[in-house]
């Protein structure tokens, strides 16, 4: 699914001319790489949801979204 976004949005469609002039694309890869080790999809290895809990991540329950937000900031324009 990401790559057929990728695609479209590096596209020269009017749409993807479009909405580069307009948004600044931020795209992450898989955040959840322990959880993904385990199986799960969408929680990490300690079975925490990094959606769920990214407006006030859990230091000790969720460090992968603080460095996350942290690295974000860092890179606004």
């Amino acid at each position: 699914m990401m790559e057929g976004i990728i695609n479209n949005l590096v596209s020269d469609s009017d749409i993807a001319r479009r909405l580069r002039s307009r948004f600044i694309f931020k795209i992450i890869p898989m955040v959840c790489v322990d959880g993904v080790v385990l199986g799960n999809t969408i929680t990490s290895i300690l079975g925490v949801d990094m959606a769920h809990n990214w407006r006030e991540p859990d230091l000790v329950k969720n460090p992968v979204a603080i460095e996350l937000k942290r690295h974000m900031r860092n890179l606004e324009i």
